[in-house]
């Protein structure tokens, strides 16, 4: 029979080993955030990108570049921050997939011994459970049987109006492929500044 004890037992001793690697890596993430912080002051550069005016395109020129560069700032602070976090990433991605896997497995062994309580349940003979008596009690919980509401689409044509969602991603296929004009819903022309920037 399978020992759960011991195999609770295996698991404490990985969590600490996990501990500590995830500590390690927190250590290196707050140093990481110190010198990011330290190597880059902002304020004064939003305090004037705020303030600037633009009287002639020779300011707005330099406006234009100063937004770009902006944006090649932002770009290099993510990638920055891709470097930093990849080993927690990593963790953390290793650690959902084995969270995932024992929890599907745990799931799997919890839907199967429930299947076979209620097929015992139905097919049983005992007088408790012939007399409408549908719950077992154990000591870690219970066992219960209840009736819950449900329901499948049969016709979506005859659904009741209020119960109809509308399709926002395929409004906005629609609207980008070129069609201007779907009842209910009101379709604009929407002008935009967009920057380019070149690396």
């Amino acid at each position: 029979m399978f020992d759960f004890n011991e195999a609770n037992e295996l698991l404490k001793d990985e969590n600490q080993v996990a501990n500590v690697e995830v500590i390690g890596y927190a250590i290196q993430s707050d140093k990481a955030v110190e010198d990011l912080k330290n190597s880059i002051d902002i304020e004064p550069l939003l305090d004037k990108a705020k303030s600037y005016e633009i009287a002639n395109v020779e300011q707005a020129t330099q406006a234009l570049s100063m937004a770009l560069q902006a944006r090649k700032q932002a770009t290099a602070l993510l990638n920055s921050k891709k470097e930093i976090l990849r080993p927690q990433m990593d963790l953390q991605q290793a650690v959902n997939k084995l969270v995932a896997d024992y929890r599907d497995k745990l799931e799997e062994i919890e839907n199967n011994l429930k299947d076979k309580i209620e097929k015992w349940i139905d097919n049983s003979t005992e007088e408790a459970f012939t007399s409408g008596l549908d719950s077992i009690q154990v000591t870690d919980g219970s066992l219960k049987r209840v009736n819950t509401w449900c329901f499948e689409i049969e016709d979506t044509a005859a659904i009741p109006f209020e119960y109809i969602c509308a399709d926002h991603e395929a409004i906005d296929k629609a609207v980008k492929s070129g069609l201007r004009s779907i009842p209910g819903v009101k379709i604009f022309l929407k002008q935009e500044i967009k920057l380019r920037v070149k690396n």
